[in-house]
């Protein structure tokens, strides 16, 4: 019971930051689009070294931009 609770909160505090803070909006922008470069190199059934290493690259960045959301979502 509790558990649905705090996920309904947490539905409305992510609703009411994407739609008042671009700061937030910027970062679930950013993870979006970071997730479309990552499910490419998903689809292929080898990669590169340069292909690994932009890979991990990119998996990194993506994982910045969710603590970043993480923070701003239970900042407020």
């Amino acid at each position: 019971m509790y558990g649905g609770i705090a996920m309904v909160n947490e539905e409305r505090r992510f609703d009411h930051l994407k739609t008042t803070n671009p700061d937030f909006r910027k970062w679930m922008d950013l993870h979006s689009e970071l997730e479309v470069k990552l499910e490419g190199f998903n689809r292929l059934k080898y990669l590169t070294a340069e292909e690994e290493v932009e890979k991990k690259r990119l998996q990194k960045e993506k994982l910045f931009a969710k603590d970043r959301i993480h923070f701003l979502l239970y900042r407020f």
